[in-house]
C-alpha cells in the first residue's frame, strides 16, 4: 500500500504554488499529468506507467483505452 510522506501537505502545498501558472499540454501537463505530479508530490511514487505516453487528445483517449484498468489493478485499488 502506498502511504503518503510524513511531511505531504507541506509538499503537496509547496506543489500547488509551484505550479499554479503552468500552462496545459497534452502528454506533459494535463488532468492526469496534473494528479500524478500531485499524488507524486504526497507519497514520493508515480501512477503514470512508464509506457504510457500521449501528446494530443486523441492520443491521450487511445493510451487510455488500451491500458484499461490495468493501472488501479495493479496498485491493488
Amino acid at each position: 500500500m502506498i502511504k503518503k510522506l510524513p511531511d505531504w501537505e507541506e509538499r503537496y502545498h509547496n506543489f500547488m504554488v509551484e505550479n499554479k501558472d503552468r500552462d496545459f499540454q497534452w502528454g506533459e501537463w494535463d488532468c492526469v499529468t496534473f494528479a500524478d505530479a500531485a499524488f507524486q508530490a504526497m507519497t514520493g511514487e508515480s501512477l503514470i506507467p512508464d509506457e504510457l505516453s500521449w501528446k494530443d487528445e486523441e492520443t491521450a483517449k487511445q493510451s487510455i483505452e488500451s491500458y484499461g484498468d490495468k493501472g488501479y489493478k495493479a496498485q491493488g485499488i
